[in-house]
């Protein structure tokens, strides 16, 4: 069984085109409509961002300028799963769990939003996740009360530019804001499962928090495990894992209870055993890089989620090469033992793009003259993102580049920055690469489960399925 992998959507994460070949007329799009089908079919809301785009613009035609025949097949390929969640990451700082609307979220308030935002759009998903209402049990940056009460007249906006300026301190909960969060939490979840029983297309989520000290951390999780299940949930999610991404040890001995990584056991006491044992479901919050889907789908985990192709692409200019053995520095290892093994991590930064030479295509659009190598790598792509993006042309007046030259346009190059066009290109380039990644885990996991792992084929240990400690 493979983890679904829930890709988390923004209402930013869309794409500029030309709907005419004049170059007058434009409108935005999903980014869906560039993906690979292996990474679309399961996409993640927040009631934190409006979703309308993603559902009104899954299939829509490009640039007609472009070379859209790679994408075709990719295209008539629709998500399939849909999981929404309360936001409780945007809110997490707050003393309640306020919504950008400025309403206190609760279970009535989501599951309204829940349906006007998907049960209403009567899209044919395979399956609907809704995730009930909770305020995130974690390290917090706050205030003091005197200051937060002064802060209350600001708007959103307004207060995320003072933050800027002055940023709250970072400290655990008090006492009493953990009782609060956790009696929220509760009740939220009781109340959410009772107004999803009268739609059968519905599976109630509810979240598994812990404690900001990690000493109670586990001990906490499985309480809440045990009263969630009391409840009736058939599926968990584990929250406040992000802060734990970069520890293996903490983030596996949370899920799984494994304490040796080279040795690996699920413990059957842990939440991933209990939860084995009662046939509950579970979700993974935040981790989503390439290395812990490895880890993840070794675990059989039902499902997790994550904004790192938008994060990592998009907003730290990231740009993933693929060691498929097509160029330089591209030679895949024989013997993997991790994942990072099998890409690189290209910062566009480093490509001083501003200094290159365009010339026109057969089109009159600007294309841009790339060295094929950085430091000893190929950064040539033929991914079907890449080929469109190569021939689209950018929409947008405030690229860097349609300043310098109004007087034509220019392509959507991943390997630069200057655009909405430019960034969420490269994040969609990036969940091509993720996609083969995806393509070759499943393949390793495979050749490890049907190996003896001993001499020549110790290394495949790395990719064995982790079983229940018996």
């Amino acid at each position: 069984m493979c983890p679904a992998f829930y890709v988390s959507l923004a209402k930013a994460d869309n794409l500029g085109r030309f709907t005419d070949i004049s170059g007058f007329n434009w409108s935005r799009v999903s980014l869906t409509n560039i993906f690979p089908s292996n990474v679309k079919q399961n996409l993640l809301f927040s009631m934190s961002y409006q979703s309308d785009i993603h559902y009104n613009t899954m299939q829509e035609s490009l640039d007609p300028l472009s070379v859209v025949e790679p994408l075709i097949e990719h295209q008539k390929v629709l998500p399939r799963r849909m999981f929404a969640d309360c936001g409780a990451y945007q809110f997490r700082n707050l003393p309640k769990p306020i919504l950008p609307n400025r309403r206190e979220s609760n279970a009535n308030d989501a599951w309204a939003v829940y349906q006007e935002r998907h049960l209403g759009k009567n899209y044919p998903w395979d399956e609907i996740l809704l995730c009930a209402p909770d305020h995130m049990i974690c390290i917090i940056k706050a205030y003091t009360k005197e200051k937060e009460n002064s802060l209350r007249s600001l708007s959103p906006k307004e207060r995320r530019k003072y933050e800027k300026k002055d940023p709250p301190p970072r400290r655990p909960l008090s006492l009493a804001e953990h009782r609060s969060r956790v009696k929220f939490n509760r009740q939220q979840a009781k109340d959410f499962i009772e107004l999803t029983r009268d739609d059968d297309r519905v599976i109630p989520v509810a979240v598994i928090h812990g404690h900001c000290d990690f000493a109670k951390d586990i001990k906490t999780r499985k309480k809440n495990l045990t009263e969630m299940i009391e409840l009736g949930y058939k599926y968990v999610a584990l929250g406040g894992m992000v802060p734990h991404a970069t520890s293996k040890k903490r983030a596996l001995k949370i899920i799984a209870g494994i304490n040796d990584l080279d040795n690996p056991v699920i413990a059957k006491d842990s939440i991933l055993g209990q939860c084995r044992e009662k046939r509950i479901k579970l979700h993974i919050f935040g981790l989503t890089s390439p290395d812990w889907y490895r880890w993840l789908y070794r675990l059989k985990i039902d499902s997790f989620d994550g904004s790192k192709l938008a994060t990592e692409g998009a907003v730290q200019g990231l740009y993933w090469v693929l060691k498929d053995g097509n160029g330089s520095g591209r030679t895949p290892p024989s013997k993997p033992e991790t994942i990072t093994e099998l890409y690189h991590k290209i910062n566009v930064k480093a490509l001083n793009f501003e200094s290159w030479k365009w010339t026109p295509n057969q089109n009159g659009v600007l294309v841009p003259e790339i060295p094929s190598h950085h430091d000893g790598i190929d950064i040539t792509c033929e991914c079907p993102a890449c080929q469109y993006l190569r021939s689209a042309r950018c929409p947008s007046e405030r690229c860097w580049k349609r300043k310098l030259d109004d007087s034509k346009r220019h392509v959507c190059e991943p390997l630069m920055r200057g655009s909405n066009e430019h960034n969420m290109g490269r994040a969609a380039h990036n969940a091509h690469v993720y996609g083969k990644l995806i393509e070759r885990i499943e393949e390793l996991n495979q050749m490890a489960d049907h190996s003896d792992l001993e001499g020549e084929n110790e290394w495949l240990k790395n990719w064995t399925t982790i079983e229940v400690a018996e």
